[in-house]
């Protein structure tokens, strides 16, 4: 089919969701619009994927489409790109359930139900008459529903056992890998750091935050209270309640003359107190890093992860492409 008459026809289909008037469009003729009125999107097998589906699909996604693009042009293409891939999704969820289906699978009913209360639960806080009513606009019937959540669990199910299949990646690859992308594991030096920050009341000498960060280093060394929690009662940023954690950070996050401070500190030891512009601190270095490639032990799950990431998507596409080549699928958009 003509790429022209498909984004025409297309963008036509979709004007309850765009938002556009016809007389904003490019003028068409009423041979184009007699050929879409059988509102078909695309047929799968013996299953039909209406424009009423597709349109369902993408209202969500065509308000970041229109806010990410400058000119009717732009939008026009996007919408077409974004159109095909979304279609392409539902051929595939059908085509999945199909081969769920072919192999005797089943879901049982009791689960199908969990997941039809949980879902009223998530979405409208136990609310069965907004539910309802919702699905009335929806024109949706309760039936219908249950049948939606079922292909979901379907399509999710056989998705993940397609992962999972794919999980075992052998020590050797994961060396090549390691070996290959060195750059990949380059670490700057950093610190994990906690921070209790002292700010001055109007007109209160620095003398007095001193004292009082002096008091809290004590009851640190003395072990009758943890950083953690003299951070949760004395320190006055952002990290309070998180016990004065700041993560990881590098030199370069950190002020110079404060920088000099925190990673001139051994690990598990707390700084004296550091003045700056009025304000005290004091810091804690849990754990340090040193500028260099991470050694294989410390990125081996990662690596591990990575790469069964990569063969469970490429085998996804070969189950996908097979289940496409055996069946008959025909798009009319």
């Amino acid at each position: 089919m003509n790429r022209i008459f498909k984004t025409t026809l297309l963008i036509i289909s979709l004007f309850p969701i765009l938002g556009y008037s016809q007389g904003n469009l490019p003028p068409v003729g009423e041979d184009w619009e007699a050929k879409y009125t059988n509102g078909i999107a695309a047929v799968v097998n013996d299953q039909i994927i209406t424009v009423d589906k597709l349109r369902e699909e993408l209202r969500p996604i065509v308000p970041r489409i229109r806010t990410t693009s400058i000119t009717r042009q732009e939008f026009d293409k996007k919408l077409e790109e974004v159109s095909f891939d979304v279609l392409r999704n539902l051929i595939d969820r059908i085509l999945i359930v199909q081969d769920f289906k072919t192999q005797g699978m089943s879901i049982p009913k009791v689960y199908i139900e969990k997941e039809y209360d949980d879902y009223v639960i998530r979405e409208f806080n136990g609310d069965r008459v907004a539910f309802h009513e919702w699905m009335r606009k929806e024109a949706k019937t309760p039936r219908q529903f249950r049948d939606e959540l079922k292909d979901k669990m379907v399509v999710d199910y056989m998705r993940n056992r397609m992962r999972k299949s794919q999980n075992a990646v052998s020590p050797a690859k994961i060396q090549d890998y390691y070996d290959k992308n060195q750059k990949l594991f380059f670490e700057k030096e950093r610190v994990h750091l906690f921070q209790i920050t002292l700010a001055p009341i109007t007109n209160e000498p620095t003398s007095l935050l001193k004292q009082e960060a002096n008091t809290i280093i004590d009851q640190i060394k003395k072990g009758t209270a943890t950083f953690e929690t003299l951070a949760r009662k004395h320190s006055q940023d952002d990290k309070k309640n998180a016990g004065g954690d700041w993560g990881w950070v590098e030199r370069g996050d950190l002020a110079k003359e404060l920088s000099e401070t925190v990673f001139q500190l051994p690990e598990g030891q707390v700084s004296q107190p550091v003045e700056k512009t009025g304000y005290v601190f004091v810091f804690y270095v849990k754990e340090k890093r040193q500028q260099g490639i991470q050694p294989m032990a410390k990125v081996k799950d990662q690596i591990e992860q990575t790469l069964a990431g990569d063969l469970a998507r490429e085998a996804q596409q070969v189950w996908l492409e097979r289940l496409r080549q055996g069946a008959y699928i025909r798009y009319y958009l």
